[in-house]
């Protein structure tokens, strides 16, 4: 099984996601679909659930899924209120280009930071891997 994720949107309304991840040997599924007043989900580490209608997957380009209920798109875990607002920053870009951001705190699986510009595109995000090192994903520009 290879890893990756397709989402389906049909114009800014989210569909259908068919994720799957290798966590180090570790074979995780979550897929997701849109019905009339639900998400269904179903994830080989949670099991299957109805989620809200308004629940979007994790996928962080959508910024979109900080204002709502949404679900991991490894675990399938179902995150209410696990958004914290964070001061805003400056961070740099891949290139070394400053981007202001506004910076937002998720708490889940792990507790990482995720960061948007000011026309709120995902700039990067970072956390704290299990061996306790620092990953950062920065805007490729």
């Amino acid at each position: 099984m290879g890893a990756g994720s397709t989402e389906i949107w049909n114009s800014s309304t989210f569909g259908s996601v068919d994720a799957r991840t290798n966590d180090d040997g570790k074979r995780l599924i979550v897929k997701a679909q849109r019905l009339a007043n639900t998400v269904t989900v179903e994830s080989s580490d949670n099991g299957n659930y109805e989620a809200p209608a308004n629940a979007l997957p994790s996928t962080h380009w959508n910024r979109r899924m900080l204002d709502g209920p949404f679900f991991n798109t490894q675990t399938g875990d179902l995150l209410i209120n696990a958004v914290k607002p964070l001061s805003a920053a400056t961070i740099e870009s891949a290139s070394g280009r400053k981007i202001n951001v506004r910076r937002f705190e998720i708490n889940g699986p792990i507790t990482l930071e995720t960061w948007y510009d000011d026309q709120q595109r995902w700039a990067g995000l970072q956390f704290k891997a299990r061996d306790g090192s620092q990953i950062i994903y920065k805007l490729q520009d």
